[in-house]
């Protein structure tokens, strides 16, 4: 039970970064939809944890690109999965730099806060659960209470599946990709128990983020400014700055683990510093989620049917009564 709140944890904390836990990703997918889409979408993120992990339990030990779309494809699906993490990377970076001077007046927390995950990275997946697991449910806690202190609650909109489904696509790349890693050491009662977990306070979170942002959708950071209107600014800035911990934290634990990044650890390590850097120069934190994350959506979408598909393949392909090859079988309960 103990490591699947943890693997839980660690796929919320890594979807919410910054355009999460500010409102701004939320009002762009969300705007004009009702509050239930939004809760619709937080347990079609739990689905698609349970995807992945169990994605990477059948994969095992080899590389998930080639798995799931042969090996040229495949390498051509690594690149765009090193794009996805790079847009995260980069929003999260600006989304650090932008909140905690807007909250303290504090600047280069971009820089800082990537250089702690960088530390934290080194360490490996398990120590990235660890801090997911005492972050996340303090950003629960902060989100209830700018909820809790609006003055009305959102119940207009309409309700659909296409917005849920390209929001839930979206944040695939890069969480599919550590969720499946996660999956790999994985018992399918541990998949199951994090995929509930995850599912149902994503869509409390969704709800009430959604309920938030009403009427400051043009914002760049709407729920920030909700808090600000509630009196609640440092909790506000608090919040956004804990998810932006927890994604950058999946995002450079993604990238230092790549095959360049692995040979100089230091070379790596100063190339994601140099790139935040430049890329703070180029986007402000609305721009990167305006621009970058829509694309990555769609790949999203290529990477979470691919998955879907070959799981059904291979957990229910065989009622005709053949066996699975051995290399795809699940490990044992």
């Amino acid at each position: 039970m103990l490591k699947g709140f943890k693997s839980g944890a660690l796929f919320i904390g890594t979807v919410i970064g910054a355009g999460f836990a500010s409102g701004r990703e939320i009002a762009l997918f969300f705007n004009g939809k009702s509050s239930a889409t939004a809760l619709l979408a937080g347990l079609f993120l739990g689905a698609m944890c349970y995807v992945f992990m169990t994605a990477g339990r059948l994969c095992g030990q080899r590389d998930l690109n080639g798995w799931l779309f042969g090996r040229k494809a495949g390498k051509v699906f690594r690149v765009i999965m090193y794009f996805s993490t790079i847009s995260v990377f980069i929003a999260m970076f600006c989304g650090a730099e932008l909140v905690i001077y807007q909250t303290f007046n504090l600047k280069y927390f971009g820089l800082i806060t990537t250089a702690v995950c960088i530390i934290c990275a080194v360490f490996g997946l398990e120590n990235v659960k660890t801090v997911n697991a005492v972050i996340v449910p303090a950003i629960v806690v902060l989100i209830a209470l700018i909820f809790f202190r609006g003055e009305s609650f959102y119940t207009g909109g309409s309700l659909g599946l296409s917005a849920p489904s390209a929001y839930c696509a979206m944040n695939m790349l890069p969480a599919g990709y550590v969720m499946a890693e996660a999956g790999k050491t994985s018992r399918n009662r541990e998949i199951i128990s994090a995929s509930v977990f995850s599912g149902i306070i994503f869509a409390v979170m969704l709800y009430m983020i959604r309920t938030g942002v009403s009427g400051r959708e043009d914002q760049a950071m709407p729920l920030f400014e909700a808090a600000r209107a509630y009196g609640l600014e440092t909790f506000g800035g608090l919040l956004i700055y804990s998810a932006v911990f927890t994604t950058q934290l999946s995002a450079v634990n993604v990238l230092m683990a790549s095959p360049l990044a692995k040979k100089n650890r230091i070379a790596g390590a100063l190339a994601l510093l140099a790139g935040g850097m430049i890329s703070s120069a180029i986007f402000t934190f609305q721009t990167a989620v305006d621009t970058l994350y829509p694309p990555v959506s769609f790949f999203g979408v290529v990477l979470t049917l691919a998955g879907t598909i070959k799981i059904i393949v291979l957990k229910y392909g065989t009622a005709s009564g053949r066996e699975l090859p051995m290399r795809a079988r699940p490990i044992s309960q």
